[in-house]
């Protein structure tokens, strides 16, 4: 543990297929969202940012290609920053060609350019300890790169038992890794019995601007985003009724099941979820989507399904919580 606010997000935007760069700094009020150990136990909403320093920066509008995220990669690794990367999917008692759906692996080492071949590896950790390891992958275990490049195998001695780690080419990481995490701290620091935390971040502030004089807004002044209709009304014919609650909280159940939806309109999300409450318990999302009118390859929600969920709560109910819940309630 750290204790170190620059905390990035790296996500994939469908849309584009490019990577943006997010953080848990609220951009309109100009500081941060709480953190917890667990990001189960505190807000999960997250605004663009400008990308760190090392690595070459860039603003928050910046995305990147593999290629060009790779070489961060690299750079974040040589600097001692801690690395993770997560898995698309709703449940980790599933995989996809080996690898564990809805979880999250450690990013040990990036290599470029290995000997000269061109071939760039990523090495992983699943945290489990054993297992989880991609499918015929061309430089896992049992991968056929390792004998046609016995140079890369001299340079990086890989151990071949079952301890959660293994290698990847970059093309490998990509494809099944789509959100990148990354601590912007190097860990070095903590081996000076001397360190102290300034709790300081490298997140670029806005200068405050005076507020504007009042003036009657004309149809040019309108930006292109409006907030977002959302249908909510219960249908009157249904034996559910809708209930919306905001939060800064956490929701938390005995058991879950739930499916994270990305780049797909949160209208159509909420028209879905009213449309079928026998399948839907509830549906949640960041309530800046809906209140900023965000591009729709930016809109990400969540359905919680009626089965296979049980003993929902929602935890910091507040007036104008960062997130909303709507969930289906037997009238």
């Amino acid at each position: 543990q750290t204790w170190s606010r620059n905390q990035y997000t790296i996500s994939k935007n469908p849309k584009s297929g490019q990577y943006f760069c997010s953080a848990r700094f609220n951009i309109s009020e100009q500081k941060w969202s709480e953190h917890s150990n667990s990001p189960h136990d505190s807000d999960q909403s997250v605004w663009k940012v400008n990308w760190p320093k090392v690595g070459g920066g860039g603003s928050a509008d910046l995305e990147l290609t593999q290629d060009k995220l790779f070489h961060k990669l690299v750079a974040w690794n040589d600097n001692n920053y801690l690395i993770g990367a997560g898995t698309d999917g709703s449940s980790d008692k599933e995989s996809t060609n080996g690898v564990v759906d809805n979880h999250a692996y450690s990013v040990i080492d990036c290599q470029h350019n290995i000997c000269g071949t061109g071939i760039d590896l990523i090495l992983i950790r699943n945290p489990w300890g054993e297992g989880g390891e991609l499918d015929n992958g061309q430089f896992t275990r049992c991968g056929k790169g390792w004998e046609r490049y016995p140079e890369i195998r001299k340079e990086l001695n890989p151990v071949m038992e079952d301890n959660g780690l293994y290698w990847v080419t970059k093309e490998e990481f990509f494809q099944y890794f789509p959100t990148i995490y990354l601590g912007a701290f190097n860990m070095t620091k903590l081996e000076d019995k001397n360190y102290v935390n300034d709790l300081k971040d490298d997140i670029e502030r806005r200068a405050k601007k005076p507020k504007p004089r009042k003036k009657v807004v004309q149809e040019e002044d309108i930006e292109d985003f409006a907030p977002l209709v959302l249908n909510k009304e219960s249908d009157p014919s249904s034996p559910y009724k809708i209930v919306e609650q905001s939060y800064n909280g956490n929701i938390s159940f005995a058991k879950v099941n739930k499916q994270v939806i990305k780049g797909t309109s949160l209208v159509e999300g909420v028209q879905e979820f009213r449309n079928n409450p026998e399948k839907y318990l509830a549906i949640h999302y960041q309530t800046a989507i809906a209140a900023q009118g965000w591009p729709v390859e930016m809109h990400q929600f969540t359905y919680i399904y009626q089965e296979g969920t049980k003993d929902i709560e929602v935890e910091g109910v507040s007036k104008n919580g960062n997130r909303t819940i709507l969930m289906h309630v037997l009238r």
